[in-house]
């Protein structure tokens, strides 16, 4: 058995059963690229709009034939289609937060789109110094207790208050652990 790595082709050979002769087997596929992204890499949805996002790679000669598309919190944003075989899909806002889509076509080759999921009333889970973007200083403007503040962004757990319960989830998101800002 012959395999060829980062490519989807492979050769079998081997012998016949009654040592007759050499059986050979060849599937030829593609080359895949060594990196992929999604664009656009970060997106802010207001609820009710939609994003189409796409999956691209530079290397021209290189092909991605199954993709699978997840969302990390389904809660906050969902991807259309879920399916395999797709470049693009559109990301459905479902209720303000922040998360992440990952396009992944390998374990080891994947994408990752930071979703921001804002209301009508401009309300972003995490932005407690209303600039827009979830980042460290929003963490460490909690941690201050920093005027102005938004009260209702900076609450991330959804407890009441803006506390370092927050910052301290706000900051695991930001280092890319599986958390949900609320």
């Amino acid at each position: 058995l012959t395999c060829t790595w980062p490519s989807a082709s492979c050769e079998i050979t081997g012998t016949q059963k009654n040592g007759a002769g050499i059986v050979k087997v060849s599937a030829v596929g593609y080359l895949l690229p060594s990196a992929i992204f999604i664009e656009p890499s970060s997106v802010r949805l207001k609820m009710g709009d939609v994003c189409y996002a796409t999956l691209n790679w530079l290397d021209s000669s290189c092909q991605v034939e199954d993709v699978y598309w997840t969302s990390e919190d389904p809660s906050i944003v969902t991807c259309a289609e879920q399916t395999t075989g797709r470049n693009g899909l559109h990301l459905i806002p479902q209720k303000p937060g922040v998360t992440r889509v990952i396009a992944m076509v390998t374990a080891d080759l994947y994408a990752v789109c930071e979703v921001e999921v804002y209301d009508d009333q401009g309300r972003l889970p995490g932005d407690a110094n209303d600039d827009g973007t979830v980042n460290l200083s929003d963490a460490v403007h909690i941690l201050r207790k920093a005027s102005p503040i938004n009260e209702s962004n900076a609450d991330v757990n959804s407890d009441g208050m803006a506390d370092m319960h927050d910052a301290l989830l706000l900051m695991q998101y930001l280092a890319g652990w599986k958390v949900t800002l609320q």
